[in-house]
């Protein structure tokens, strides 16, 4: 794996580090903030993938700029993002416009945004298709790259440097000559102390947590970093663990915006083409069957009750709870979670199929020759979880507040990979400490009802449908949007996406049945022998366990599930709808 199993946490403190740096080449941080000044601007990103990867350059008629690497075994997760605005040095002053502004707004900006996920290094790059400097050529591109200037190209080189050019020489130098400072990683480290300190420390941070320790079994990968692993890292660790995964064979570009196509073409060329070969180590990561197919297995999923339902209580201001709930899920190309259940042999017995499509063909093998053709296109497993997460939303909503009236907003959420064996999904549902365990109830209580009582239906379909079509229409006119709909097209890790995902979203999102969904719902762990729960309370009120607790029993003339004790432990099942007489 391309980031070490003893240095947590280096790929994502690693790309802060970037984002918190800047100097490249010969040029300081104040000097490449200050060329990223401009009056006019679009998008632009990187995209780099947290598993192998490998570059093609996906160059489209549209703007924004996205590299896409995959990342490594051991990364975390977490996202900041900043911009950039500092005060010119005197020796830049010469190159900027008489007399100075007074501010430069921050749409003004040409932003770089440098990210990382457990599948992605991404670098978002927003900027300007005109000239950013209109008098003299003042650019990062060396002679070697731009050429002599000549008599024939003296006048081109008058007009300055385009913002699109401008973000290829920017690329070049960070994939050939970024400057590592300690002083940026010291800055790095300093944030990602102060967000672990705020989610262990927070009432709904602290519940998050929890339940994705249950959901992981603990993997570092999907957890806040510690503290203690943010100090142990070293310049050189997050260096390393970075650079590992910024190699020519594994990085993707996609840009949308306004533009010619033979400039951005030609412009790649240059900058991208120039850039040295490089290839990721052998053996890291994980490739399919030792394709290009690059798949990771997700952590073994906990089977200890005492583990998978479990309370955290900490000191608030005010009484207040929260109730989580996940599960596992296909991932976005409708890979399946592999088998928690280990034989002697250390193998994973009673494995199922391995994708979504095999399984909707072991379940439906009657179904018609159109059913088949839809459940093949790679895009199904996406399109159709985005829709069940809909419904999902809209059932909670109706039985927590509408029916039961236990709380204002229930939240449910599809959190798909890329490159992993499955996805899952997260319930947060903010609740009093009093109603806690009723809400936790109604929540195990909706989804036993959508795989009995009451299935997803035709009018259940129709809205999540309009929903799903509605926010693609409007994001539609994003350049960012774009760039999140391109990504991986061109990456050998992810063979299955191609440019029919872009083209048939909508048209496949239309076409979707309730057949579709309600055997697609059979592949999302939502039964109670499956699932982490976990009820984070404020100790305002004292433990569950006392007075008005769920030991209780009752409450309000319902049935309180014995589900969670104090200190963990599974005591009961939640009644299924016929035992609750309804």
């Amino acid at each position: 794996m391309l980031e070490e199993k003893d240095k947590p946490g280096a790929v994502a403190v690693g790309t802060r580090t970037m984002q918190e740096g800047g100097a490249l080449g010969a040029w300081s941080r104040e000097q490449v903030e200050l060329f990223c000044v401009v009056r006019d601007f679009r998008i632009c990103r990187f995209l780099l993938p947290s598993l192998p990867f490998s570059l093609p350059y996906f160059l489209s008629s549209f703007l924004p700029l996205f590299f896409t690497l995959p990342v490594s075994h051991h990364t975390k997760s977490s996202v900041c993002f900043t911009d950039i605005l500092f005060s010119p040095p005197p020796s830049l002053l010469p190159f900027l416009p008489s007399p100075l502004p007074r501010s430069l707004p921050q749409d003004n900006l040409m932003m770089v945004e440098i990210n990382s996920s457990e599948d992605w290094i991404v670098m978002d790059f927003t900027f300007p298709t005109k000239s950013v400097s209109e008098d003299e050529d003042f650019s990062f591109a060396s002679s070697a790259l731009r050429g002599a200037a000549g008599e024939q190209d003296k006048e081109e080189r008058k007009a300055g440097v385009t913002g699109l050019e401008a973000i290829f020489q920017l690329v070049h130098l960070i994939m050939t000559d970024f400057k590592w400072e300690n002083d940026a990683l010291q800055r790095a480290k300093k944030l990602y102390a102060q967000g672990h300190d705020m989610t262990v420390n927070s009432l709904e941070g602290a519940g998050a947590e929890e339940i994705s320790k249950s959901m992981w079994d603990g993997d570092l990968r999907f957890l806040s970093i510690a503290r203690e692993d943010i100090e142990d890292l070293t310049l050189e660790d997050v260096k390393g663990a970075v650079t590992a995964q910024m190699t020519t064979d594994s990085t993707e570009v996609s840009i949308v915006g306004d533009f010619e196509g033979e400039e951005v073409e030609g412009l790649a060329l240059k900058y991208l083409g120039s850039i040295p070969e490089s290839k990721r180590k052998e053996g890291a990561g994980g490739r399919d069957g030792g394709g290009k197919e690059m798949i990771m297995p997700l952590p073994t999923a906990v089977t200890d009750p005492s583990k998978r339902f479990m309370q955290v209580h900490l000191p608030d201001s005010n009484p207040r709870a929260f109730v989580y709930v996940s599960g596992r899920t296909p991932n976005r190309w409708g890979y399946m979670p592999v088998s928690s259940v280990v034989g002697a042999t250390g193998e994973r017995e009673g494995e199922g199929p391995r994708r979504l499509v095999d399984y909707l063909a072991s379940v439906a093998p009657d179904a018609d020759e159109a059913a088949k053709v839809r459940r093949h296109q790679a895009g199904f497993p996406f399109a159709s979880l985005l829709l069940i997460q809909e419904i999902m939303n809209r059932r909670l909503f109706s039985n927590i507040r509408e029916k039961k009236q236990l709380t204002y907003d229930a939240n449910f959420r599809w959190h798909p990979y890329d490159l992993y064996e499955g996805g899952w999904y997260s319930v947060q549902i903010a609740a009093s400490p009093e109603s806690a365990a009723q809400v936790l109830y109604a929540c195990l209580e909706t989804f036993e009802e959508l795989k009995t009582d009451s299935p997803i239906s035709h009018d259940n379909l129709d809205s999540a449908k309009k929903v799903i079509v509605n926010k693609h229409n409007n994001e539609a006119q994003l350049n960012r949007y774009w760039t999140d709909l391109m990504s991986g097209i061109q990456l050998d890790a992810l063979p299955v996406k191609d440019i029919n995902f872009v083209r048939d979203f909508l048209p496949l999102v239309q076409s979707i049945t309730v057949k579709d969904l309600q055997l697609v719902l059979g592949t999302i762990e939502l039964d109670e022998s499956k699932i982490c729960t976990c009820l984070a309370i404020s100790e305002t009120t004292g433990s569950m366990g006392g007075p008005g607790g769920m030991e209780e029993g009752m409450e309000g003339g319902a049935p309180m599930p014995q589900h969670i004790k104090p200190g963990g432990g599974y005591s009961s099942t939640i009644p299924l709808a016929a035992e609750m007489g309804r």
